[in-house]
């Protein structure tokens, strides 16, 4: 089993929603990529990034963020895989090509 461990950017911080509500967040980091680089220090191969902001406006918001997340202490085995939501996920395809 793979474990993805998740990072939810909103305003360019890492957020939890509650229940999925835009208006009720909760700040857990303010730098996205220094989390990131704890889930790699900490073992993950992997890390899922998602621009909450994009998936609430249909278009993206916090690509800078996303990228340094995913690139954050970056190897060759460090993958990323980020969501924006499905209003356009043929251009997330595009977006997170090479991170």
């Amino acid at each position: 089993m793979t474990i993805y461990p998740a990072i939810d950017i909103k305003g360019g911080r890492c957020v939890r929603l509650t229940q999925g509500r835009a208006d009720q967040e909760t700040v857990y980091a303010e730098n996205p990529a220094d989390v990131a680089a704890q889930f790699k220090a900490a073992g993950s191969a992997w890390v899922h990034v998602v621009d909450l902001d994009g998936a609430f406006a249909g278009e993206p918001r916090n690509l800078d963020r996303v990228a340094a997340s995913s690139r954050s202490g970056c190897k060759c085995s460090w993958a990323a895989e980020c969501g924006h939501g499905p209003r356009w996920k043929r251009r997330s395809r595009s977006e997170c090509a090479g991170w």
